[in-house]
């Protein structure tokens, strides 16, 4: 992606001044970053990690696509150099994993949440204090249910994690938890649901969603201006619907709107889920969210969600199969979160 959408206006540079960026991806441990020497003003970007989608079931009759998961937050802050020490400890979110797909009517796994990407003074893992910036991974889709309302991952706050989606939906990450059937505002994610659009936000993630066993419309991920874009949930049969496997979320300013571009595209009949857009272009900031396994036309195994962008992108629910000895599709994996320093001299 372009790096220069990421430097807040007033702070380039001006003739004969430099920066310096340093991009961490490196996911899971402890990271150092030093200051450099001669330092005048430093942004912090951060984007936490994606939920996984929830894993399809298969039976002969009502199986179920997956829930798909919550975007990552993103956070972004400049200081000047000399309010930083000279060592910052950097751990980056991890994506969350996918679940498994199950078969004889089984339950679906539910998919992983995105870890948290934090800056610290305190270099434990993770930290326990000296927290100075902070974006919350995206929480993991319900794991599919036959016969029964699947429900999203809510998307991660600035302050903390997403809810990852149980018997209910997840709710948004705080700094304000944003509760089932609330959009996030400012650093709130939004909350994960269920039988309709996903919940927008911000600058947290976008929250997943679910299909009802009774409608056969496809619910979309939500999107948001700044984290990643929610992943959409998996096709299923119902018990007196067919939906098919359905669009993610966006991330950006334009793709704010549910159906707009950023999030994968709404899956055809028997196809793999579609993987979110990456940041760049499409979606300026965070990566979109992965859509859901495509609804099946015979019996077979259902098909897997799509991954969520990079970075911070929801993963897609996996698709249902049909017939009790077929599984269900297994859930897409979120888009894993990075941090980014542009030091200016």
């Amino acid at each position: 992606m372009n790096l220069s959408t990421l430097i807040p206006i007033g702070i380039a540079g001006t003739a004969g001044e430099s920066t310096q960026v340093d991009v961490i991806t490196t996911t899971g441990s402890v990271q150092t970053w030093n200051k450099p020497a001669g330092a005048k003003a430093v942004t912090i970007t951060l984007h936490g990690g994606g939920g996984g989608g929830g894993g399809g079931t298969s039976a002969d009759t009502g199986s179920m696509g997956g829930g798909s998961a919550g975007g990552g937050a993103a956070n972004q802050q400049t200081f000047f150099a000399d309010q930083l020490p000279s060592t910052l400890y950097v751990i980056v979110g991890a994506s969350g994993a996918g679940g498994a797909g199950a078969s004889g009517a089984a339950n679906g796994t539910t998919g992983g949440a995105g870890g948290n990407t934090t800056v610290a003074t305190n270099n434990t893992n993770p930290p326990t204090r000296g927290i100075i910036l902070m974006a919350g991974g995206g929480g993991g889709g319900r794991g599919a249910v036959s016969s029964t309302n699947e429900t999203g991952g809510g998307g991660g706050g600035t302050a903390g994690q997403g809810g990852t989606a149980t018997s209910g939906s997840g709710v948004g990450g705080l700094p304000q938890t944003a509760g089932v059937g609330t959009h996030g505002i400012s650093g709130q994610g939004g909350a994960g649901w269920a039988g309709n659009s996903g919940l927008r936000a911000e600058w947290g993630g976008g929250g997943g969603n679910g299909n009802y066993p009774t409608s056969q419309n496809p619910f979309s991920g939500a999107s948001s201006v700044w984290g990643g874009g929610g992943g959409g949930p998996g096709g299923g049969q119902g018990t007196t619907q067919g939906h098919p496997g359905a669009a993610g979320g966006g991330s950006g300013p334009l793709n704010y709107n549910p159906g707009v571009s950023g999030g994968g595209a709404q899956t055809a009949l028997n196809s793999n889920g579609n993987p979110g857009s990456n940041a760049g272009t499409v979606c300026p900031f965070s990566g979109g969210g992965g859509s859901g396994g495509g609804r099946l036309s015979a019996a077979g195994n259902g098909r897997p969600g799509g991954a969520g962008g990079f970075p911070s992108g929801g993963g897609g629910g996996g698709g249902s199969g049909i017939g009790a000895t077929n599984t269900g599709g297994t859930g897409g994996s979120g888009g894993a979160g990075r941090a980014i320093f542009i030091t200016y001299f």
